[in-house]
């Protein structure tokens, strides 16, 4: 069986992406990418710092999000 490598990224819900990139920016983190996922949808962007990743936007019912990664 292969293994295969495991991340762990927390959804954090956020009114304002701008703003929580440029609060999160202050912690070091820098944005990767931004989407939307419709025209004129709030933007749903990942934050990353070093190892660490955090996406931030409106999903609600997301809570963190689990990938599997090529080992």
């Amino acid at each position: 069986m292969d293994e295969v490598a495991e991340e762990i990224v927390p959804v954090l819900r956020v009114a304002d992406a701008g703003l929580a990139v440029e609060w999160w920016g202050r912690l070091g983190f820098a944005k990767v990418w931004e989407h939307r996922f419709e025209p004129g949808f709030p933007a749903f962007v990942e934050v990353v710092r070093g190892r660490v990743k955090v996406f931030l936007g409106r999903a609600p019912d997301m809570l963190l999000l689990l990938r599997g990664l090529p080992s």
